[in-house]
């Protein structure tokens, strides 16, 4: 019931444009390796084999490590689901040119070409697969694609026919570091303290686009950072996160950026945290608004990675 009712949220949640990001750069293939772990011993209760075939060399991707193992674990369990008693369930890892390639195959009923057409949308099962579900609601691949897709991943599922088994991919590009700008990002951090934990920044944005998309630039950088999106999630993603940074757009519905950050100024240690706010008005009459409000910085869009990353780190810097 805690799943369901977990599968549910999620759904409103990405049916509303409201899913938090936690991204940063992480090693895909230690976190396919730990997630195939924890599924083994439910394939063995099944008498089925969970076979991993994960390079031994890091996978760098931008991505948030608890919804990825959220979309794998969905796709391990599902598969050993409509796998039969000693049957097989393969998960592979590896690069492909600019991407790297999660494959999750099994031997189990397989998929029509009427199914492959639905079998992304919502609330969706397989007829013939009923009589094999665990009581789930259907949800599992559609948040699967949502999630894959937010951060710039495809997600697609082959199958030979009915019989032969079914096989299910997402594709993530590959993380490669602007090497100059992070190296000069790098020895900033560094110079301010050798123990000191990664920056935190929360982006605000209405649009779970631009807020992914920001989000995941200023991760590539090695920042901790955090998305929020309707007002509500906005100062419960301050409290609980506390960032160092926020970057906040202005012209958003209900409560705009000039209420949140005076509300944000207002919580505890809210004073002490640079907000800087995101527009695409560059006036003096603009400047003064954002000063009026709280803000300590004003970028106007479209602004360049070099730049946001400017704010921040000038932003962060002990006064």
């Amino acid at each position: 019931m805690t799943r369901l009712l977990d599968d549910l949220r999620d759904a409103s949640r990405l049916e509303g444009d409201m899913v938090e990001l936690h991204l940063r750069p992480l090693d895909v293939a230690e976190l396919a390796r730990h997630t195939a772990d924890t599924l083994r011993p439910l394939c063995e209760k099944r008498d089925q084999t969970l076979l991993t075939m994960v390079a031994d060399v890091p996978l760098m991707i931008v991505a948030d490590p608890v919804r990825l193992t959220q979309m794998l674990s969905n796709r391990l369990d599902t598969a050993g689901t409509f796998t039969d008693r000693r049957g097989r369930v393969e998960l592979d890892v590896s690069i492909d040119a600019d991407a790297v390639v999660l494959a999750v195959r099994d031997k189990g009923i397989g998929l029509t070409p009427a199914h492959l057409a639905r079998v992304f949308a919502a609330f969706t099962q397989i007829e013939r697969a009923l009589s094999r579900s665990p009581g789930g609601l259907g949800i599992g691949l559609s948040l699967v694609r949502a999630f894959a897709e937010r951060r710039g991943a495809s997600v697609y599922a082959p199958s030979d026919r009915p019989g032969r088994g079914s096989a299910f991919f997402v594709r993530f590009p590959l993380f490669s570091q602007p090497s100059s700008l992070v190296e000069h990002t790098a020895a900033n951090t560094a110079a301010l303290s050798e123990t000191a934990q990664p920056l935190r920044v929360l982006v605000v944005d209405d649009s779970l686009d631009a807020a992914t998309a920001m989000a995941a630039l200023i991760a590539m950088t090695g920042r901790e950072v955090r998305t929020a999106q309707d007002g509500h999630s906005r100062l419960r993603a301050v409290a609980e996160f506390r960032p160092e940074v926020i970057l906040l757009d202005l012209g958003m519905p209900r409560m705009d950026g000039f209420e949140t950050c005076r509300r944000i100024r207002a919580l505890e240690g809210g004073k002490t945290t640079v907000i800087i706010a995101l527009t695409g008005c560059g006036r003096e009459e603009d400047r003064r608004r954002t000063r009026d409000a709280g803000f300590d910085r004003h970028l106007v869009k479209p602004v360049d990675l070099a730049a946001i990353i400017g704010a921040i780190e000038s932003g962060a810097m002990p006064h």
